[in-house]
């Protein structure tokens, strides 16, 4: 299973790099699809230009990311604007990761969960349910859907902060949730919706 995962990554990631390297990567960038106002590189570097000049870019309606990116992108693109376009293609691959990760212990959890209640199940269920061979497919699949999703390579390669980070942020903060105690609460909290 680590074989495929691994391959997984590295055609992910070198699709990304080329994407990135290609001349279509201005395109990609350009696209309304892809990139908004709010999300824009382009509304990035203005904002770092217009801080690092001392004028404020939050008196206007052009700046939209949080103070801690506008300082971090500020110093990347001072310091190491070479590599802001692979640190995209890092990031985008650490968020999946995580995602591999989360849905680990989510497939662990349910499987704990059916066996615990398997007298609940109604009879001539058996093959819905989860088997222990799942759970290494399951976190495979939920990986390969975020790595070649069209949208979510399109984000990467048009550089916006979606895919970015703040979705790095938010992965990480979705993952520290799973981790922690509060995740069987917030799943028992929502089983009864999912049902």
């Amino acid at each position: 299973m680590s074989r495929k995962i691994a391959l997984s990554f590295l055609i992910a990631g070198s699709i990304r790099h080329l994407l990135m390297c290609s001349t279509f990567a201005p395109y990609i960038r350009d696209r309304v699809e892809v990139s908004t106002p709010l999300n824009s590189w382009k509304r990035v570097l203005e904002g770092a230009y217009l801080y690092d000049n001392g004028v404020d870019p939050y008196s206007g309606d052009m700046y939209h990311e949080n103070p801690v990116i506008l300082v971090t992108t500020n110093f990347l693109i001072k310091h190491c604007a070479a590599v802001i376009p692979f640190l995209f293609v890092v990031i985008d691959l650490l968020a999946a990761g995580f995602i591999y990760g989360m849905a680990k212990i989510v497939a662990r959890d349910l499987l704990s969960r059916q066996k615990r209640e398997m007298a609940n199940y109604a009879k001539g269920t058996e093959e819905l349910q989860l088997k222990p061979e799942d759970l290494g497919q399951i976190p495979l699949y939920c990986t390969v859907a975020y790595l070649f999703n069209p949208y979510t390579i399109l984000n990467c390669v048009g550089q916006t902060t979606t895919n970015g980070l703040m979705g790095f942020v938010q992965r990480i903060a979705h993952f520290d949730l799973l981790r922690t105690s509060a995740r069987v609460s917030f799943w028992d909290f929502l089983s009864p919706t999912i049902t």
